[in-house]
């Protein structure tokens, strides 16, 4: 995870954080409309916050992986 130092000095606390996104495209209407079974694309957003001013200090978007049918 890429990391922003702060202006100050000394510590600082620090909040993590993920969360899922759906990834929609052309290919999602398609799917819908003509009831085709599709594997939806998924993303997790991965989010360090500073607990004091609330700064996003980092951030990370991995792949996530579908489990095995």
């Amino acid at each position: 995870m890429q990391y922003r130092k702060s202006a100050g000095k000394g510590f600082i606390d620090i909040v993590i954080d993920s969360t899922g996104l759906k990834v929609c495209g052309n290919g999602e209407w398609h799917t819908r409309k003509h009831r085709a079974t599709k594997r939806r694309t998924w993303r997790k957003l991965h989010l360090a916050v500073d607990a004091t001013s609330h700064d996003i200090v980092g951030a990370e978007l991995s792949m996530v992986m579908p489990l095995p049918i």
